[in-house]
């Protein structure tokens, strides 16, 4: 392989490859008090030493930086990407289009001064497979794209001749896209669980401020009834809730601004962000399972979530086991939206629990509430330690409401459960991409007839789960012999 047909990336991922070589050294950061602590004296302490020292550290992650840009070289051939990089363990890697879980590309805020764009492939086997290309130009990234994802080149067809514009728009008018529009997004923001988390922890910052600053806090709080009127407990929770609202739509907007999920043939193209524009590609087939979430709020509007399981291997915080597809969607648009983008669908039909399971869902969870509200009851003060007695009626009330919701369908090649409480989800599984699958039957469930189902549609330590808890035990080995029951691929 000649050095002449290598590329390098643009200089600017030096400052990557630094920031990359400064997140994993801090697993080191206990060396730095040592030596203070070895070289003990004044000139240490001085703030010309901290200086120095600080300085010294900048050039050396710098450095670091540029050999690991100089290192890194990377080939486009027809049918694999190879990249040979490694400063002082040098490493060869090919990533090949069968491999290829799937294709992402950022628009970072330095990517924009410079007009380039950072690409992650996920590739399958491990957590050291995946691969980062940052700043390329966006003809390399719609080159790299077509040979991983097995598309022609930008502006030529199959056999190397530019389509006319009359083809172009038609393969345009082909493609399948859904978006968010601005207020769907901030109903999202409001629904989703980054407004009550941020309510509570600036509630619980301000009681904070007021318990260390008891002065400061009481000539605030003395204040407030006048700036607000009697009603100044009310205006202040409203006042915080709006606060809570602004900071959790900011989040959601940088994150999903413009969200776009298109359909391209076999593949899924998301494409989302503000400040960073962020576009994924995810092929179907490697969409392990779908799952529905629908929260709380989100019932009482009839929206729900959908999320796709897929196999990924990189080291990014982003290549996590589920992608989101559809933040937020009416729950009446679910079976279009399945069948439009994915190879999946929705049942109407469901099989319920028997009576026999009622005790392990309501009666031992009750139970159980009742022997943590004991204790609470006798040696909390009072009136605050009767409140140990909600407990169990609380442990009643969820349980019954999962006996009820729990329910599983199979059919041909799918299966569909759905478990939760105030949340509940619905998971819909291939039987070909399911990784592994049990049953378990504990002497309880024995002696009534019951047992539990598990299967699992990714493997390792972050693997995507769900069970079947308690359910008649010929129904747990008839969804084990069905997973057994793979059809050739």
């Amino acid at each position: 392989m000649s050095e002449a047909a290598m590329n390098r990336l643009h200089p600017v991922s030096m400052l990557y490859f630094a920031v990359s070589s400064l997140k994993e050294s801090l697993s080191y950061t206990w060396v730095i008090p040592l030596l203070f602590v070895l070289f003990k004296s004044k000139s240490s302490q001085s703030p010309w030493f901290i200086a120095a020292a600080v300085l010294l550290l900048l050039l050396v992650i710098l450095s670091v930086g540029w050999l690991r840009w100089k290192s890194f070289v990377y080939q486009v051939n027809p049918g694999s990407i190879y990249v040979k990089s490694g400063i002082w363990v040098k490493k060869e890697r090919w990533i090949t289009p069968e491999r290829v879980q799937s294709v992402d590309s950022t628009v970072r805020v330095y990517d924009r001064l410079f007009h380039t764009i950072t690409l992650t492939l996920e590739a399958a086997g491990g957590e050291k497979s995946g691969m980062v290309l940052s700043c390329i130009s966006q003809e390399e990234e719609e080159r790299i794209r077509g040979v991983l994802l097995q598309k022609p080149s930008p502006g030529a067809d199959a056999a190397g001749q530019v389509p006319s514009e009359e083809a172009r728009i038609t393969a345009v008018d082909l493609s399948e896209q859904i978006g968010i529009p601005l207020r769907d997004l901030m109903l999202h923001s409001t629904l989703s669980p980054k407004f009550g988390i941020t309510f509570v922890l600036l509630f619980s910052g301000l009681m904070k401020i007021w318990d260390g600053s008891r002065r400061d806090a009481e000539a605030l709080f003395a204040k407030l009834p006048l700036w607000l009127g009697p009603y100044w407990i009310l205006y202040s929770l409203l006042l915080l809730a709006a606060v809570s609202w602004i900071i959790s739509l900011s989040i959601t907007l940088v994150g999903d601004y413009r969200f776009t999920l298109r359909r391209e043939e076999d593949e899924l193209c998301i494409e989302r962000g503000l400040l960073e524009k962020k576009k994924t590609t995810i092929r179907q087939k490697r969409i392990q399972s779908i799952l529905i979430v629908q929260r709380p709020l989100q019932r009482l509007l009839g929206l729900v979530s959908i999320q796709a399981v897929v196999i990924r291997g990189g080291e990014k915080e982003e290549s996590r086991k589920t992608s989101v597809l559809m933040p937020i969607l009416k729950a009446k648009e679910v079976p279009v939206f399945l069948r439009m983008y994915t190879e999946y669908r929705l049942t109407d039909s469901y099989r319920h629990l028997d009576k026999k399971s009622w005790r392990h869902y309501v009666v031992l969870p009750f139970f159980v509430g009742l022997l943590v509200c004991v204790p609470i009851v006798l040696w909390v003060p009072r009136p605050y330690g009767g409140l140990g007695l909600l407990i169990p009626i609380l442990a009643f009330i969820l349980g019954w409401m999962e006996f009820k919701h729990v329910g599983w369908w199979i059919e041909e090649d799918q299966m569909s459960i759905r478990y939760g409480t105030l949340s509940r989800r619905m998971v819909i599984m291939h039987r070909n991409r399911i990784q592994w699958s049990r049953t378990t039957q504990t002497v309880l469930q024995r002696r009534r007839g019951l047992a539990s189902f598990k299967a699992a549609m990714a493997s390792g330590k972050d693997a995507m789960k769900v069970s079947l808890r308690h359910v008649p035990a010929n129904e747990a080995s008839k969804a084990m012999v069905w997973t057994q029951s793979k059809k050739p691929t």
